[in-house]
């Protein structure tokens, strides 16, 4: 078990390497919250149609509903649910969209705010799924340092900015994520 055991992870690679990262004392919280952020917004381009997406983002600017009558918007919100059929993400972030609607909340600072939310509770839930394997591989006290580590990194990331990267440009594949190259680039102190 020299490798880790993120290798014997049922999850997609982009959250192995997130796990790689928490694991191993090399990384910074913002490397792996480098990487938890990549590894998300690959499930939500997998996960969470656009047409979904469109009917979130219309409710929130009011589109067919210029009164921001609260009733309105959460009838369009439960139209919008079977476009998030067979995806507990698009379920999540349709359910995330009706808590803030209940509140009266509108616009785009709104729409990203429930991306944001759906994201995290996502990225939290991953967590836990990684934490839990841990903890059967190899000690409960390495499931701890590793809950902390992750936790710590989804926290650092920035609510507004997360929203906006998860409904930004869906055509090509992001960066990759930073190597390091040299001396230079090594371990922060």
């Amino acid at each position: 078990m020299s490798d880790g055991p993120y290798r014997s992870l049922d999850m997609r690679r982009s959250w192995k390497t997130v796990a790689k990262r928490a694991e191993q004392a090399a990384y910074a919280t913002v490397e792996i919250a480098e990487a938890a952020l990549r590894a998300v917004a690959g499930d939500w381009r997998l996960e969470v149609k656009a047409s979904l997406v469109t009917a979130m983002k219309n409710v929130f600017t009011c589109r067919d509903n210029s009164l921001q009558i609260v009733e309105v918007a959460l009838d369009q919100l439960e139209r919008a649910r079977p476009l998030a059929a067979a995806s507990v993400f698009g379920i999540n972030a349709i359910e995330c969209s009706i808590q803030l609607a209940r509140e009266g909340k509108f616009g785009m600072d709104a729409f990203h705010e429930a991306i944001s939310m759906a994201v995290k509770g996502r990225t939290y839930a991953v967590a836990r799924q990684i934490e839990e394997h841990y903890i059967r591989k190899n000690h409960p006290k390495e499931g701890r340092l590793l809950r902390e580590k992750l936790g710590g990194a989804i926290a650092s990331m920035n609510d507004c900015e997360l929203g906006q990267t998860m409904v930004g440009k869906r055509k090509g594949r992001s960066a990759g994520l930073h190597k390091k190259a040299g001396l230079d680039d090594g371990v922060a102190f």
